[in-house]
């Protein structure tokens, strides 16, 4: 190469030195995907302030106001065929259809029955689920799923609450009837007795979905924000009872108030034990196809039109519930706290379970304006 001629070949550049004030600033990763279980969120933008969830007592009474209005359109709305339809079928000599007419099959044929009676539970189901995700987003500020439900659930959840459902009021009648006060016999039914089974748990399913999502999802969540886990236990269970109070024959039971608050209590530990509403739904539900379509025993004051056995109450008032059913017993209140030990020992067979819910709850959460 002549020495005259430049040298026009590339020269790379040199690495800058991280300590020049004339260096790039680098910018750091930015992770991927929700933070890890036990971490907290990554902080809002600058600039912009996430909203904070109203006071947890007056979510919790806002929610309540709202939920019986709800309930009480929901039922104006839904069940209003279901009544004039049952009216005018058995007369209009007869007075207005009660719960008891509007839950018997016989009357409109179990067609006709079915179809409005799902048509009725499901929606009032709906409008609850509806107005739990819009105060859930704009009062409590979390999403649906931190209350337990929207969480897929495994086969356990549905079985081990209908098995515990089962296991109590078998236990409750058989004591009953080893000391005289119950008599169980076979009862007529025009339908197949597994016909039944499936149509009540079916039926029986939407009410139970609707007092567990506003109960033992959204107030528990709201209360204990306020009052603290026990707190939270002690106020919906309250709530729970207070929810019955209209019921037939609820004011002449004197333990209706006590049976009921304690059912509160044992539901909400059941709810604890898997983090979601699934158990204690199932539950709930069970309860409720134990007492009436399967032992023929009032529940909650409402006697089952059809049920595949016959119990006659023969006891005292005090300890059977009477016409109110077994929730107004004593029997039932002294077995309902022991059967409660039995919830703490399957809860091994939830624990993992319930990490993963609360890990995936997490991940899920979401800012909402």
């Amino acid at each position: 190469m002549d020495l005259h001629e430049p040298d026009l070949r590339p020269v790379a550049p040199e690495p800058a030195d991280p300590a020049s004030p004339r260096a790039p600033a680098v910018n750091p990763p930015i992770p991927a995907g929700p933070p890890p279980a036990g971490e907290a969120p990554p902080p809002a933008p600058p600039g912009r302030v996430p909203p904070r969830p109203w006071p947890g007592w007056l979510s919790a009474l806002l929610y309540l106001a709202t939920f019986l209005l709800v309930a009480v359109a929901g039922k104006l709305v839904f069940y209003t065929p279901l009544a004039v339809l049952t009216y005018l079928k058995l007369g209009t000599e007869a007075s207005a259809p009660g719960m008891e007419a509007l839950l018997d099959p016989r009357i409109l044929g179990p067609g006709t029955w079915i179809l409005l009676t799902a048509l009725a539970f499901l929606g009032e189901f709906g409008l609850v689920l509806g107005l739990t995700a819009l105060l859930c987003r704009r009062v409590e500020r979390c999403s649906l799923a931190e209350t337990g439900w929207f969480v897929r659930p495994t086969w356990q959840e549905p079985v081990v609450g209908l098995l515990l459902s089962v296991f109590f009021l078998v236990w409750v009648v058989g004591i009953g009837a080893a000391l005289g006060w119950y008599e169980v016999r076979a009862a007529y039914s025009p339908y197949p007795g597994w016909a039944v089974l499936l149509v009540s748990l079916g039926i029986l399913l939407p009410p139970a979905a609707v007092e567990e999502l506003a109960c033992r999802g959204y107030l528990y969540r709201a209360l204990g924000r306020s009052w603290g886990p026990m707190g939270a236990v002690l106020g919906n269970a309250l709530v729970f009872a207070v929810l019955h109070a209209a019921n037939p024959g609820f004011e002449a039971s004197p333990l209706a108030w006590v049976g009921l608050f304690l059912s509160g209590v044992y539901l909400t530990a059941a709810y604890r034990v898997t983090g979601n509403l699934w158990l204690v739904t199932f539950l709930h539900a069970g309860w409720n196809l134990m007492e009436g379509p399967v032992l023929g025993l009032p529940v909650s004051g409402t006697a089952p039109p059809i049920s595949c056995l016959q119990t006659l109450v023969s006891g005292p008032p005090l300890w059977t519930g009477g016409e109110f059913g077994p929730e107004a017993g004593l029997l039932l209140c002294l077995l309902l706290p022991i059967h409660m030990g039995l919830l703490w020992l399957i809860r091994p067979l939830f624990q993992r379970r319930v990490a993963d819910s609360t890990s995936k709850n997490q991940g899920q959460r979401v800012r909402v304006s």
